[in-house]
C-alpha cells in the first residue's frame, strides 16, 4: 500500500507556526472553532471574509517567535 502524501501546507499554517502559536490559540484569539479552522488549515475550505480579517488580525499582531 503506497502512504499517503502530506497535506499541502496552507498560508495560514505557515503563518500560525511561523510565530509559534498553536491551532488552539489562533482559534481562542480570532474567534473561529477549532473544528473550522483545522479544515481552514488542511485546504478542506476557505474561511468567510470575517473569518479571514479576525485570522489575518491575529496573526498580523504577533511577531514571530526566535
Amino acid at each position: 500500500m503506497i502512504p499517503h502524501p502530506n497535506p499541502p501546507r496552507t498560508v495560514w499554517t505557515t503563518r500560525r507556526e511561523a510565530i509559534g502559536m498553536t491551532q488552539e490559540e489562533l482559534s481562542i484569539g480570532s474567534l473561529v472553532g477549532i473544528c473550522r479552522l483545522k479544515a481552514i488549515e488542511a485546504g478542506h475550505t476557505e474561511p468567510t471574509p470575517a473569518e479571514h480579517f479576525n485570522l489575518e488580525r491575529v496573526l498580523s499582531k504577533e511577531q514571530p517567535s526566535r
